[in-house]
């Protein structure tokens, strides 16, 4: 989440978010987060579980011009960085 948080005090158009999924059940399930961290782009893309920093700014980069391939995420399993249920 850290990384997130970094990009976004970098970059003027960047908007980050951050939500209680416990407290803001409606957008959990708007979303279908299963996994905590989640970061979602655009309401289009979403990456869940822990990501490296190059991994999220892949991904960013992605939403940003769609000519860009969207990279694939390492799966992480939930167990190791929490669950919603």
């Amino acid at each position: 989440m850290g990384a997130t948080i970094r990009m976004a005090l970098a970059s003027p158009t960047l908007r980050v978010d951050i939500v209680d999924g416990i407290a803001a059940m409606d957008m959990v399930r708007e979303w279908g987060v299963s996994g905590v961290p989640t970061v979602v782009i655009d309401d289009r893309i979403s990456v869940e579980g822990p990501a490296r920093d190059d991994t999220l700014l892949d991904f960013l980069l992605h939403a940003g011009d769609d000519t860009n391939p969207l990279p694939a995420a390492a799966s992480v399993p939930f167990s190791s960085c929490g669950r919603l249920g």
